[in-house]
């Protein structure tokens, strides 16, 4: 399952709808990357770096749920 189905999944088990866009972009702290930003309508989720857990937050910033994405087992061909 790609990251925008966890997302779309996600937000449709909080009865909301599945957004119009998702705006994703990198996460920075001193020129090195620490993971992704996804915004939408109503929200954003993170997903840290380090981590495959996907933290979904209100427009005020307050945790709504997390999501766990699926570990990639895929060896080259």
């Amino acid at each position: 399952m790609s990251i925008i189905e966890i997302l779309t999944t996600t937000l449709n088990g909080l009865g909301q709808p599945a957004p119009d866009y998702i705006l994703q972009t990198l996460l920075l702290k001193d020129g090195h990357f620490i993971g992704h930003k996804y915004r939408y309508d109503g929200g954003y989720a993170i997903l840290p770096a380090d981590s495959n857990t996907i933290e979904f937050f209100d427009q005020n910033r307050e945790l709504l749920t997390t999501a766990t994405t699926e570990a990639s087992n895929e060896a080259a061909a």
